[in-house]
């Protein structure tokens, strides 16, 4: 019986680890939706979000399965539908965002994510609309301090959807783990992974990276974020000098250090306008990230893609959300961030670069110009070697024209022997043992002979013996000389 016990543990565990995690599904949508879900109440702030990728998970919610987004800016769990086996618990709440809001009565049902299972998670169900369908939904990963279901219900009953799964395992260590993809990469595709309490295979060194403390937000404000301090003159622009900037977070420690939200419901960063044009690279803690982002230059027109407020009073200076989180391994602990924590460390985040920067660039040249490199040059930015298959082509290349090369100098050579040949055998005399072809029509046409009486008694020339072959060396008198007569056959 211990054996069968042993087995059915060891098939438990396996199962656990095989159950946290979660692969994303970064999805194209033809439509604008206001992804980003920040959480800004009472400021006034505006976002018109025209991006068009999201990052969505799978989770079961009273026994049926949705694909929601997953965002670590909001912290609350809402589906647009009727959501079968659900409970009502007599109270109403909404979640504002930056742009819009959603509300509805508060519900609880069995909610499985990643293996996980809460008997009974509190979230929002809301009527359909044109902008929300049916189905469509927000996973809310970011603190509980941030719920407003949790502040409706009051207790740890309506606590945020992680805040129940560490509370239920607290053996498990009190973070997630976020990698986002890219669709289009020719080289390294993958949508993106989702952990819990785990780190991916091959990117255990995030753990090794340094802890960025997260800053803490006024309990009152009840606007709590995954929000980290840039470093002091952590802002590098495309000269690779410093971008000096003065935080208007009036909180701030430094007022020399950005405050920084990460979100996986943004897509391009957002950052204070007159800093947005020398921004290239950040750094946390010495960590430095080049974010590069890459256009089509289509015409000198400005595009402003976000029309983005803070209000008077801001508690973060910008948002680092997909572009940014698409080049590193992103690792959120909550610490004592948890509801009625067990744990008294402080949250942090850890850092890991997913991104090798000359390897992008070759990338997007091949994507998006279709292999010609038309961007400027830039001293920041060392050129990628060159591929192998280039080495390969530039190779071929070499050997078929040196093939070529001396096909051509062979035939050259070739003809030049025939025309030699030729030419000699035209200047030189005829040979001493050839004879009249048989059957000749004319006689041959011996070379013309003297006879004077003083060359009488010379000795004939070996090549002129042909023609007097039954003379003697030496002569007294000319030759009688008869020539054959033509023969014709019939």
């Amino acid at each position: 019986m211990g054996y069968i016990h042993y087995a059915v543990l060891v098939a438990y565990l396996v199962a656990l680890a095989s159950a946290i995690r979660l692969d994303l599904h970064g999805v194209r949508n033809g439509r604008n939706i206001h992804h980003s879900r920040l959480q800004h109440r009472g400021i006034g702030s505006e976002l018109n979000n025209s991006a068009d990728v999201s990052y969505y998970a799978d989770i079961t919610i009273g026994g049926r399965r949705y694909t929601l987004l997953v965002d670590t800016g909001s912290s609350d769990l809402w589906v647009a539908g009727k959501v079968p086996n659900s409970n009502l618990t007599g109270v109403s709440g909404g979640v504002s965002y930056a742009v819009g809001a959603v509300s509805g009565p508060i519900k609880t049902a069995e909610v499985q994510l990643i293996g996980f299972t809460i008997p009974d998670q509190a979230f929002l169900e809301i009527e359909p609309d044109q902008e929300n369908k049916a189905g469509e939904g927000i996973i809310g990963l970011g603190p509980n301090d941030g719920s407003n279901i949790y502040q409706e219900i009051g207790n740890a009953a309506g606590a945020a959807l992680i805040d129940r799964i560490f509370l239920q395992n607290q053996s498990m260590p009190t973070y997630i783990t976020v990698l986002l993809g890219r669709s289009e990469d020719p080289t390294d595709f993958y949508s993106g992974s989702l952990t819990i309490g785990e780190v991916l295979n091959d990117f255990e060194d995030v753990l090794k990276q340094p802890k960025l403390p997260v800053v803490y937000v006024p309990h009152e404000r009840s606007d709590q974020h995954f929000q980290v301090l840039l470093d002091e003159n952590g802002l590098i622009g495309p000269d690779g000098k410093p971008i000096p900037i003065i935080s208007e977070v009036e909180s701030a420690s430094n007022r020399k250090q950005a405050t920084v939200v990460l979100d996986t419901g943004f897509s391009l960063p957002q950052v204070p306008k007159r800093k947005s044009h020398d921004y290239r690279t950040s750094e946390f803690g010495g960590f430095k990230r080049k974010t590069y982002v890459y256009w089509d230059s289509l015409n000198d027109d400005q595009f402003q893609p976000f029309s983005y407020n803070r209000g008077s009073n801001p508690n973060y200076d910008m948002v680092l959300g997909m572009a940014f989180l698409r080049n590193v391994y992103t690792l959120l602990d909550y610490g004592d961030l948890v509801v009625g924590s067990y744990k008294k460390e402080a949250p942090y985040v850890q850092f890991l670069a997913t991104t090798e920067v000359a390897e992008a660039h070759s990338d997007f040249v091949e994507v998006r110009q279709n292999g010609i490199d038309s961007t400027p040059p830039n001293s920041g930015l060392k050129k990628r070697g060159v591929r192998p298959m280039v080495y390969y082509i530039v190779i071929i290349t070499i050997v078929i024209g040196v093939l070529a090369f001396l096909g051509v100098f062979l035939l050259y050579r070739k003809r030049k022997a025939r025309r030699l040949a030729a030419e000699a055998a035209s200047t030189s005399p005829l040979p001493p043992n050839m004879s009249p072809p048989p059957f000749s029509t004319s006689p041959p046409n011996p070379p013309p002979q003297s006879y004077h009486p003083q060359q009488y008694g010379q000795p004939i020339p070996p090549h002129m013996a042909q023609y007097y072959p039954h003379q003697p060396p030496f002569v007294t008198q000319p030759p009688s000389i008869q020539y054959p007569q033509s023969t014709v056959r019939v």
